[in-house]
C-alpha cells in the first residue's frame, strides 16, 4: 500500500502505474488522479496525532477511514488507539472513542473499525488482566464493553468463530457481575442482549440438520427478556418473532411467506403462458410491481428520515440510499435510480473519499443503473438473447450491441462479465427490446404526444392488449402506451433534440 500525492488516499499496487509506484510520495499519483489531471498536494499527508508523514514505528502505514480531509486527514492505527486509551481509563463508558473519529464524529470504516476493536480488546486485557478484573466488577465491565464493540464489528463480517468467542465471554462475564450487581447498567444489558442475539443467529442459520433449535430459542428469548427490562419493546417484538420462527421450523410448520408468494406467482405466470392467457399474465405482472412499490415507499421513508435527522453524510445514509436505488431500479424507475446514484456518488466521494468502501459500493450500483441490457433477436436467430447496448447512432438510427451475454443479469451488470464476451453488432431498433426499468426517449410521436419527442421516460413493460410499449414520461409524469418504433433506448440521461 502507498499514498497518492494528489488525492492523499492509501491505495494498492493496482491503483498505480509501474512508473508511478516507484516515485517518491510527494511525486506519486494514482491512475485516477492522472486521468482527472489532479495536481499533487503541496503538503505531504501526515498523522493528525503524531504529525508523522510516513509509516509509524512498527511500519504500519497512514490510514484514512473517516470524513476528515486535507493532508492531515490521516492517522496511524496505534496513534488513534493510544488516543482512545486516554479517554477510556477514567470513564469506561467512552467506548465511542474506539468506534468514531473524535474530529468528524463519523464511524470508522469496516477494516479500520475491526482493527480498532481488536486494539480495544488487547488494551483492556493488558491493562486489566484476569487477576484484577475478577476482584473488581468495574474492570470486568470494561472487558464486556470491549468485546461488545468487537462483536458488533465481527458480526457484519460473518466470522462465526470470533462471534461465538466474544458472545460467550460477554455472557460468562455478565453472570459474574450480576452476582455482585443484580441490576447492571443499561450499557451492559445491551451487550448481554446482543450476545444472546448473535448466539441465537449462529444456532439457527444452518440447514435443518445443523440447526440447534433449542439453543436458538433460548438465546432469542433471553435477548427478548433483556430488551423488555430496558424498555426496548420494538426490539423485544422482533426477537419474539425470531424465536417463533425457529419454533415453527422445529415443528416443520415454518413458511417463508415472501418466498412462497414468489414461487406461486412464478407458477401462475408459467401456467398462463402455456394456456396463452395473455390478460392474466399482464395482471400477474402488475401484482408484482405493486409489491415492489411498497418496498420503494419503505426504503424512501427510511432514507429521507435519516437524512432529515443526521444530515445524510455518513456511511449509514449511503447504505440506505443504495437500498432505495435498488428498489427503484427493480420497480422500473430507472431514471430516478440512476440520478440518485449519481448524486450519492458525488456526496460519498466528497465526504468519505473516492476509495472509501461506501463510495465503492455506490460506484457499483451506479454501474448497475447505467448498464443497458437489452433483448436482441437478429436475422437467423430463433429467439431473443441478452446483449449489452453500447451506443446509439442517431444519424443512422442504429444500435451497437455486444453479445450474446452469458450468465444472469446481476452477474452481467456487476462487472462479473468478461470485457471481450460476445461480438459487436450493428442492430436495427426493430430487433432490440429494452428490459423493464431501462430509460428511453420518445421519437416520431405525433398529435397530442408530439411534445414528448426527445423527452426521457422509463420503459415499464410490454402491454399485450393493445400491443403497445408501456412507458412513463418524466415531462408530464403520466404513463402512456406507445408503439415500439416511437422510442429509443437512452444511453445517457440527457434529453434529445
Amino acid at each position: 500500500m502507498k499514498i497518492c500525492g494528489a488525492c492523499c488516499e492509501t491505495l494498492s499496487r493496482d491503483d498505480f502505474s509501474k512508473k508511478q509506484w516507484q516515485q517518491k510520495q510527494h511525486q506519486r499519483r494514482c491512475k485516477e488522479c492522472i486521468a482527472a489531471n489532479n495536481p499533487l498536494q503541496l503538503e505531504r499527508p501526515s498523522c493528525w496525532i503524531c504529525l508523522g508523514e510516513g509509516p509509524d514505528d512498527v511500519g504500519l502505514p497512514l490510514r484514512r477511514e473517516c470524513s476528515c480531509r486535507g493532508s492531515s486527514g490521516h492517522c496511524h492505527l496505534k496513534c488513534v488507539a493510544k488516543y482512545a486509551q486516554g479517554k477510556t481509563v477514567d470513564d469506561w463508558q467512552s467506548m465511542v472513542q474506539w468506534m468514531f473519529c473524535p474530529n468528524c464524529e463519523q464511524e470508522y470504516g469496516a477494516h479500520f473499525s475491526l482493527d480498532m476493536a481488536k486494539e480495544f480488546v488487547s488494551y483492556v486485557e493488558e491493562k486489566f488482566p484476569p487477576l484484577i478484573f475478577q476482584r473488581n466488577p468495574r474492570h470486568l465491565a470494561i472487558h464486556i464493553i470491549a468485546h461488545h464493540v468487537q462483536l458488533m464489528v465481527i458480526r457484519h463480517r460473518k466470522d462465526a468463530d470470533e462471534m461465538r468467542r466474544s458472545a460467550q465471554f460477554i455472557l460468562s462475564s455478565m453472570s459474574k457481575i450480576k452476582q455482585v450487581e443484580p441490576h447492571p447498567p443499561a450499557l451492559l444489558l445491551d451487550a448481554e442482549a446482543y450476545a444472546h442475539f448473535c448466539l441465537g443467529s449462529l444456532s439457527s442459520n444452518g440447514d435443518f440438520e445443523s440447526t440447534d433449535f433449542e439453543s436458538a430459542i433460548i438465546h432469542y428469548e433471553n435477548a427478548r427478556d433483556i430488551c423488555k427490562i430496558m424498555g426496548e419493546e420494538a426490539d423485544a417484538a422482533k426477537l419474539e418473532g425470531f424465536a417463533a420462527r425457529v419454533k415453527a421450523q422445529r415443528e416443520g410448520n415454518y413458511v417463508d411467506e415472501e418466498k412462497e408468494a414468489f414461487t406461486l406467482q412464478k407458477k401462475l405466470v408459467l401456467e398462463s403462458l402455456e394456456q396463452h392467457d395473455i390478460e392474466k399474465v399482464a395482471a400477474l405482472w402488475e401484482e408484482g410491481v405493486h409489491g415492489k412499490q411498497k418496498c420503494i415507499l419503505k426504503c424512501r421513508e427510511r432514507y429521507e428520515k435519516y437524512i432529515e435527522d443526521d444530515g445524510g453524510e455518513d456511511p449509514v445514509s449511503v447504505e440506505y440510499g443504495v437500498e432505495l436505488i435498488y428498489s427503484l431500479k427493480l420497480a422500473g424507475h430507472g431514471i430516478e435510480a440512476e440520478r440518485l446514484a449519481s448524486d450519492l456518488l458525488v456526496t460519498s466521494s466528497r465526504v468519505l473519499g473516492r476509495h472509501h468502501e461506501s463510495t465503492r459500493m455506490v460506484e457499483k450500483v451506479l454501474h448497475y443503473c447505467k448498464t443497458r441490457i437489452v433483448w436482441y433477436q437478429g436475422h437467423g436467430q430463433d429467439g431473443f438473447s441478452s446483449y449489452q447496448l453500447l451506443d446509439y447512432n442517431a444519424a443512422e438510427d442504429k444500435y451497437i450491441v455486444k453479445g450474446p451475454l452469458e450468465g444472469t443479469i446481476p452477474d452481467i451488470v456487476f462487472n462479473k462479465i468478461q470485457n471481450n464476451q460476445g461480438e459487436e453488432i450493428i442492430a436495427d431498433p426493430s430487433e432490440v427490446s429494452p428490459m423493464p426499468g431501462t430509460p428511453i426517449f420518445g421519437c416520431g410521436l405525433e398529435g397530442e404526444l408530439s411534445h414528448l419527442n426527445g423527452k426521457l421516460a422509463d420503459f415499464l413493460n410490454l402491454n399485450i392488449i393493445p400491443f403497445k410499449m408501456r412507458v412513463h414520461f418524466e415531462a408530464d409524469n403520466i404513463e402512456h402506451l406507445i408503439n415500439k418504433e416511437n422510442m429509443r433506448v437512452a444511453i445517457d440521461l440527457t434529453e434529445k433534440e
